[in-house]
This record gives C-alpha cells, structure tokens and sequence, in this order.
C-alpha cells in the first residue's frame, strides 16, 4: 500500500473491520483491502476534496460509511455501497480531526 504522498490519516474498519481507509498530501482519499490477495491498489479513491485530506474515519456503526475532513473545509460522509459522496457539510476552517463516539 503506497499512497506516494505524506500520510496525514488513516482509519481501520469497514466491513469486517478488514478495511484502511487513508488520507495525505492530496485530495484523494483511499481505501485499501488487505485481505485482498495479489493487489496492492486501492479498491476506492475518492477525490471530491479541494485540497489535502487531514482526517478520516469508520462510521462506529455503519461499516460501509466513512467520513473524511480537509483543509477545504468540508467533512464529507461516504458510502462504499454506491461508492458515493452521501453527504457534506461545510466548514469555515480546515478540518484537522474527526472523533468517533460511542453513540
């Protein structure tokens, strides 16, 4: 697994709690299988981010939701189902971290 760019993030869950998700110098976020034999791809990259990704993290829930924040601002929520943007909000500032509550 190489993203070729600094790592800012990275989260392990998804289904089966088998999933790393990650995050860098770029606004593309991945999503690597490990137990995916041969490939050392991602099996998604989401780029609807402007600029690096600074925060990523499993839904505490919902293994095929993940959210990720960036210095554009926006946390945006995931779904590996459609494998699309569910939803966004908008912040005024960079996004540095995301917590995951119990809840």
């Amino acid at each position: 697994m190489n993203t070729g760019k600094v790592l800012n993030c990275f989260d392990v869950g998804g289904e089966g709690s088998s999933l790393i998700a990650a995050g860098g110098s770029d606004p593309i976020l991945r999503i690597w299988d490990p137990q995916k034999p041969g490939s050392l791809a991602p099996i998604f990259q989401f780029s609807s981010h402007t600029s690096w990704i600074t925060a990523c993290k499993w839904h505490g829930k919902s293994w095929f939701h993940l959210l990720s924040g960036s210095y554009d601002g926006k946390v945006m929520l995931w779904d590996l189902l459609t494998a699309l943007l569910s939803s966004f909000l908008y912040y005024i500032d960079t996004v540095l971290y995301i917590l995951r509550t119990s809840t």
